[in-house]
């Protein structure tokens, strides 16, 4: 699968950290640069010139989608967590969803209809809200 990608450059502080010991950086599967402040600077995008002219936008969206793919479902949610992004308080949980279904059942037997709770969610399922077939592929000629 890799060399259906061009090869990521990573950028460290160390120029060849303890890890890489006894290891040839050229032979791994990435651009090893280094810079103290782990940027990206001039000088590495120098580098890096010849694989912009090549790599276009639709190449790296096709990337990110193949990757996102292979992302399991939750994930980044608990990753997001551990970071300290989300507070609890803005992860929906079961006791918040019960609660919000149970409003939508105040609401929709407030509506002069004799419409079921589960026919008012379900009553736009079979609208289509986009090309079914659609994909980037499409729009390329």
């Amino acid at each position: 699968m890799l060399e259906d990608f061009e090869i990521p450059v990573v950028i460290g502080k160390a120029k060849k950290p303890r890890c890489f010991k006894n290891i040839d950086v050229r032979k791994l599967s990435v651009s090893w640069k280094s810079n103290k402040k782990v940027w990206i600077i001039t000088e590495i995008m120098s580098d890096c010139e010849e694989l912009a002219k090549s790599v276009s936008v639709l190449d790296a969206i096709s990337w990110t989608t193949s990757a996102l793919k292979k992302v399991e479902p939750g994930c980044v949610l608990k990753y997001f967590k551990k970071a300290g992004f989300l507070s609890t308080s803005e992860v929906a949980t079961d006791s918040t969803t019960e609660k919000n279904e149970r409003e939508l059942a105040d609401l929709v037997a407030n509506l002069d209809s004799n419409v079921s709770v589960e026919e008012y969610v379900k009553i736009d399922d079979d609208l289509s809200i986009e090309e079914e077939n659609l994909h980037v592929s499409n729009f390329i000629h």
